[in-house]
């Protein structure tokens, strides 16, 4: 990136910015200042408040949709993606958006999903990610610290919660603990506008900190929500956040309360109850407490916050689940807490660093960073993919196949292949059994009869005639049907 001190002043990054000297850099830093104050001020006008029922308090910004799908482009195949994202159509005001109108819709980080919705999606990350082998940890680190390199928004929310605090911002003697007390709740209610967030305890000595971040979702909407992990989605966050700003990540980021239950985590079957014990797998690895005991014991203060109390179950043991292979619940974590909250911990910076806003101010020039852009690229490829439709034909007189025009397949491997296509389109199937076509699911005789060579058959007239079509074998007597588009199917 260069040395940022031979362009800007050193003086700017200890004063404030109208004290920076008059040069070529100035007028664009200027403008970036401006429009992310404008943008802040404009969603704080549009914005409700926190009390208020409304629909646009129902929504998030899409900010984080976008994010997440420009990393599955850079780090998934492209199929991967299609197929996670073919899994959750957007109903929005009154229609289903899907395939390459949903990719349109929430690549626009200014437009809007439910809440609902996009913590639908976010619950949804890791049991996908685990079904395909992919390293969950791995996957979240770089949706993180890769295109928005350290945050979960673009720039300009960012410097635009920055905006009404530069003064305070550049002359705290903890950065960190300024930043996590106003710009980070001032972000999340841009994006998330029904959210709370703020700091219940700080303590401060020999140079290290500790604070307590409360999270909590506005009371009328907590029913509704899908259950989503808070350590992937915000602790971790938390943890790496400093280094959009150019500095070292957070020392310890600890979760110490999870509103999902312990059964919603580990599953039903594995958890059981004896008195006030909890068992999983047979083993004890907590009990029951009071979530305000345990917060006193904590030194934590909900005094005037108008949190509820309840039982919560307190974890002596850490659990590591062999299907994700990480560690999912903490020790001395409290689950099925009526908020959560997240303890960070680091060592206190006097000053903030020379370059402290040197890499946003950067990118907020550039726009978008070369990673953007390559992302951008691969949304444009995508969406010709998916605009894209192959039409089957079935003659259902002479049973014959035929695609987009072209003559395909006759008799059985045509048959197969209407049934396959029915089922895709009708109910988005396509993870298939040979089982579904002999015995007595079978539609015909002709099909069920020596069913593996026949799809053999069928499979080789694919790979000639129309290669962009796939049935890939996924196990024994197990086969995968593979589109790169839209489909549609008509009968005649």
């Amino acid at each position: 990136m260069g040395n940022f001190r031979s362009v800007l002043p050193q003086k700017y990054f200890g004063a404030v910015v109208t004290e920076i000297t008059p040069c070529l850099f100035v007028k664009p830093l200027f403008c970036i200042f401006v429009m992310s104050r404008s943008f802040a001020v404009r969603e704080e006008r549009n914005s409700p408040t926190m009390t208020a029922h409304s629909d646009r308090n129902c929504k998030i910004r899409n900010d984080i949709l976008k994010l997440l799908y420009a990393t599955m482009l850079v780090e998934l195949p492209a199929q991967q993606v299609k197929q996670f994202w073919g899994d959750h159509p957007l109903k929005q005001e009154g229609a289903v958006l899907a395939d390459a109108d949903l990719l349109r819709y929430i690549w626009d980080e200014t437009k809007h999903a439910s809440l609902a919705y996009t913590m639908s999606v976010l619950g949804s990350v890791e049991p996908f990610l685990v079904s395909r082998g992919v390293d969950t940890l791995d996957f979240v680190d770089k949706l993180i610290v890769g295109l928005n390199k350290g945050a979960m928004v673009g720039v300009g929310p960012i410097l635009g919660a920055m905006a009404p605090f530069l003064r305070l911002l550049f002359s705290s003697k903890d950065v960190l603990h300024f930043a996590t007390a106003n710009v980070l709740p001032f972000i999340l209610r841009m994006v998330v506008p029904s959210i709370s967030c703020q700091i219940v305890k700080h303590e401060a000595r020999a140079g290290r900190a500790t604070s307590v971040l409360l999270l909590n979702f506005d009371a009328s909407f907590k029913k509704d929500l899908p259950p989503y992990d808070p350590y992937l989605f915000f602790a971790r966050p938390l943890q790496l956040g400093p280094t959009r700003i150019g500095m070292a990540p957070l020392e310890e980021v600890q979760l110490l309360s999870d509103v999902r239950r312990v059964d919603v985590i580990v599953g039903k079957d594995l958890v059981s109850f004896d008195k006030d014990e909890v068992r999983i797998a047979g083993g004890p690895v907590g009990h029951y407490v009071g979530f305000h005991e345990y917060c006193n014991r904590n030194g934590i203060s909900l005094d005037g916050l108008g949190v509820p109390d309840r039982r919560v179950v307190e974890l002596s043991e850490a659990y590591v689940c062999p299907r994700r292979r990480r560690e999912v619940m903490s020790k001395g974590c409290v689950f099925g807490a009526p908020v959560s909250l997240v303890k960070l911990a680091y060592r206190i910076k006097p000053q903030p660093q020379d370059q402290f806003l040197a890499p946003m101010i950067y990118d907020g020039i550039a726009r978008n960073g070369e990673g953007w852009k390559k992302a951008a690229e691969m949304h444009s490829q995508m969406l010709g993919d998916l605009d894209r439709k192959l039409v089957f034909v079935f003659d259902n007189v002479h049973e014959v196949m035929w695609i987009n025009g072209r003559r395909l397949a006759k008799s059985a491997p045509a048959l197969i292949l209407r049934d396959i296509v029915r089922s895709y389109v009708e109910n988005g199937k396509t993870e298939f059994s040979n089982r579904d076509f002999t015995g007595d699911r079978a539609d015909s005789k002709a099909v069920a009869d020596n069913f593996s060579l026949k799809l053999q058959r069928l499979c080789a007239m694919l790979s000639e005639k129309c290669p962009e079509v796939a049935i890939a074998r996924t196990g024994r007597g197990q086969f995968r049907f593979q589109v790169p588009c839209r489909v549609d199917l008509i009968e005649e």
